[in-house]
C-alpha cells in the first residue's frame, strides 16, 4: 500500500512497482536531481518524512541520515521500484438540495521530454585459488546487490546491475586468502562499476591445509607386518607432536628417528604392502579440499613408496610398499611444510624352517597340539620382523628306552616333585641339550615317518605327568632346539613363540646384554606397577598389574617379558626387528 507524501492534501502518493496503477498517473522525472529537489520539497517537514521512514522501513530501506534515505528514494525511482503517482480529482456528487460543485478540471500536464534510457552495467566475480584454479561454492557479496556462490568455474555472474562503487568480498569454509594462514575472506572494498561496461573482478579463497597428521595400525591384522608406537613414546603429558595441535607451518620431521615426539615405526617388507590409519586433525575448521592438496614423501625414497597418493577424508587407510633394504621417513607435506610422518623399517621377507614334535619318556607323556594353528600363531607374531615359518610335523618322538637320557632326566626333579623345580640354569641347559641330542638320532634311525630338515629349528613339546615349574626353555640364547612343558593351548604355543624368539636371539628386557634391543627409556620401567592401557587399533586393552622385574610398564604385552595375559604377550618393538638374527 502506498503513502501520501508531504500533507494530506497532498495531491502526491509514493508507491512500489508492484501497487495498482488505477486512478493514478506517474510522475516522471528527468533524472535523480529533478527527483532529489521533488522530494526534498514534500518532505521537508520532520512529520512527512516520519511517515515515508516508517513506510520504506518496511520494505527494506533504512539510512540513519535524512540525505542518506532521500539518495535511496532517488535510487528506487530511477530503477523504477518506487514510483510517484498523481491522485486523479473525481467529480464532486450532489447534495441533498439538488446542487453540487464539481472539481475544476485538472490541467493537463506539460509534455515531458522522453527519460534518459535506463544505466546499464554489468559485474562479474570470479573466485580463484592461489594456483588460478576455479573455486566452487564460494559465497560471493557484492553491497546492496546481495550474495551468489560460484559455479563451477568459480564465477559468480551478477549480470546487469546499476552502476555504482560496491563492496566485493568472497569466502568459503575451510579457505583463506592465503596458505597456512587463517580461514578469512577476500575482498576489494570501493569497487567502481560504470554505466555501459562490464567490470570482472577476481578474488582469492585457497583451501586451508591441515594442521598435522598422524598414523595408527591397520584394524586388520594382515593388512601390516610390524606397527610399534612404543619406541617413540611421549616424553611427557601432551609431549606428541600433535597434541595440542600446532599452528599450521610449525612443524618439521626430525631428522633422529627415535626422537620422542609419539612418531610410530612401521615395518615393511620388500616388494609387499603395509597399510596404516591416517589421521588429519585441524586447529579451526576441516577443510577437505586440502586434504586432496597434501602431499606425501619418503626420505630417502628408495626404501619405500606411497601406493596411496590422495587422501580424501579426516580418517583413511593409507598404503606404503617396500622397495629396498633400509629405513625412511614418511612426511605428509603441504605447502612445503610438515604437518605428519611415520618411521619405516624395510627388509627383505625370509622364511625359516621349524620343525615340531612332541617328545615321550619315563616321566613325559605326547602332547596334542595342531599344526595349522600353530603356524598361523607363530606367523602373526613373527611377521613384525618379517620372519614367515615354515613348520613340519615330525610327530612323536619316543625317548623312554635311552636309559643315559633316563638317569640325566632324573637330575631334573631333585625335589621330587616338578620338573625343574630347583635345578640351576646351567643343569637345565645339559640335560635339554642331551634330550635334543637324543630326539634328533632318534628321528634320523626312522626307517618310515617323517624326518628333520637341514638348518631347521626345533620346537620340541616335552610335557612331565608331575609338571613343570615354568612353561618352556629355549636351550640357550640363539640355540635352535626350543621346548614346551606343558600343554594349554593357546597359551603353550604363545610361550612356544616367545622361546623361538630366545632362538632368534632375542632376550628378556631384564637382561642386561640384551639392553639395546629394547627402548632405553622403556626399559627403565622394570619393575614399576604397570598402568591400565585402552585399547588400540593395533592392540587389546590391557589392565593394571603390579610391578614385576621383567615386565616393562611402558611396553608390558611385548613378546619377550612375562606379562600374565599370554593372548595378549604377542608385541616386538623397533629395537627388537632390528637385532633378531633372521638367518
Amino acid at each position: 500500500m502506498g503513502i501520501r507524501i508531504g500533507e494530506v492534501s497532498s495531491r502526491y502518493e509514493l508507491l512500489t512497482v508492484n501497487e495498482s496503477t488505477k486512478d493514478r498517473e506517474r510522475l516522471q522525472f528527468l533524472g535523480p536531481d529533478e527527483a532529489m529537489r521533488f522530494l526534498q520539497r514534500h518532505l521537508a517537514a520532520d512529520d512527512a518524512v516520519a511517515g515515508v521512514r516508517r513506510w520504506a522501513f518496511e520494505l527494506g530501506l533504512h539510512h540513519p541520515t535524512q540525505q542518506g534515505f532521500l539518495q535511496l528514494l532517488v535510487w528506487g525511482l530511477m530503477t523504477g521500484e518506487l514510483w510517484v503517482a498523481e491522485i486523479k480529482r473525481v467529480p464532486g456528487r450532489l447534495g441533498r438540495g439538488g446542487k453540487g460543485k464539481e472539481d475544476p478540471p485538472k490541467p493537463q500536464p506539460k509534455p515531458q521530454p522522453k527519460p534518459k534510457p535506463k544505466p546499464v552495467a554489468e559485474l562479474v566475480v570470479t573466485v580463484k585459488n592461489l594456483f588460478g584454479k576455479p573455486v566452487k561454492d564460494a559465497k560471493v557479496t557484492a553491497g546492496a546487490l546481495g550474495s551468489m556462490q560460484t559455479d563451477k568455474d568459480g564465477i559468480a555472474d551478477f549480470g546487469k546491475v546499476t552502476p555504482g562503487v560496491y563492496d566485493i568480498t568472497a569466502e568459503k569454509t575451510g579457505h583463506g586468502k592465503k596458505r597456512n594462514g587463517p580461514v578469512e575472506i577476500d575482498e576489494k572494498k570501493a569497487v567502481s562499476v560504470p554505466d555501459g561496461s562490464k567490470t570482472e573482478v577476481t578474488l582469492i579463497q585457497h583451501p586451508e591445509c591441515a594442521n598435522v597428521a598422524f598414523f595408527e595400525g591397520s584394524k586388520i591384522r594382515s593388512h601390516y607386518f610390524g606397527f610399534d608406537h612404543k619406541t617413540n613414546i611421549k616424553a611427557a603429558v601432551n609431549g606428541e607432536y600433535w597434541v595440542p595441535v600446532p599452528a599450521k607451518g610449525s612443524l618439521t620431521a626430525p631428522t633422529n628417528k627415535l626422537t620422542r615426539d609419539e612418531a610410530r615405526w612401521v615395518s615393511v617388507a620388500v616388494g609387499k604392502q603395509a597399510e596404516v590409519e591416517i589421521h588429519f586433525l585441524f586447529k579451526d575448521a576441516p577443510c577437505i579440499p586440502c586434504l586432496a592438496n597434501t602431499t606425501y614423501q619418503v626420505v630417502p625414497a628408495n626404501v619405500a613408496e606411497v601406493v596411496t597418493a590422495h587422501i580424501g577424508t579426516q580418517h583413511a587407510w593409507f598404503k606404503i610398499k617396500g622397495k629396498a633394504k633400509g629405513e625412511a621417513t614418511l612426511k605428509v607435506i603441504c605447502d612445503g611444510h610438515d604437518i605428519g610422518w611415520f618411521h619405516i623399517w624395510c627388509d627383505v621377507e625370509k622364511t625359516l624352517l621349524v620343525d615340531v614334535g612332541t617328545i615321550v619318556t619315563n616321566r613325559a607323556t605326547a602332547a596334542a597340539y595342531n599344526l595349522g594353528t600353530l603356524a598361523t600363531y607363530m606367523n602373526e607374531i613373527f611377521s613384525q620382523i618379517l620372519v614367515k615359518f615354515s613348520l613340519k610335523d615330525i610327530g612323536t618322538i619316543d625317548l623312554s628306552a635311552n636309559a643315559a637320557l633316563a638317569t640325566l632326566e632324573t637330575t631334573e626333579y631333585p625335589t621330587g616333585g616338578e620338573f625343574q623345580d630347583g635345578t640351576t640354569e646351567a643343569q637345565d641347559e645339559v640335560f635339554l641339550t642331551a634330550m635334543d641330542v637324543a630326539a634328533q638320532a632318534a628321528v634320523a634311525a626312522r626307517v618310515t615317518g617323517p624326518t628333520m630338515r637341514a638348518g631347521a629349528r626345533r620346537l620340541y613339546w616335552y610335557t612331565p605327568t608331575a609338571g613343570a615349574k615354568w612353561g618352556g626353555m629355549n636351550v640357550t640364547i640363539g640355540h635352535p632346539a626350543t621346548f614346551i612343558f606343558f600343554t594349554s593351548l593357546p597359551a603353550a604355543y604363545n610361550t612356544g613363540a616367545h622361546e623361538l624368539g630366545h632362538s632368534l636371539k632375542l632376550r628378556h628386557p631384564s637382561d642386561d646384554t640384551g639392553a639395546g634391543q629394547f627402548a632405553a627409556h622403556n626399559r627403565a620401567t622394570l619393575s614399576t606397577a604397570i598402568p591400565a592401557y585402552a585399547a588400540t587399533n593395533t592392540e587389546p586393552a590391557s589392565a593394571a598389574n603390579p610391578a614385576h622385574s621383567n615386565i616393562m610398564a611402558n611396553d608390558p604385552t611385548n613378546l619377550m617379558g612375562y606379562w600374565p595375559d599370554k593372548a595378549a604377550r604377542k608385541y616386538l618393538r623397533y629395537h627388537q626387528w632390528k637385532a633378531a638374527d633372521r638367518s
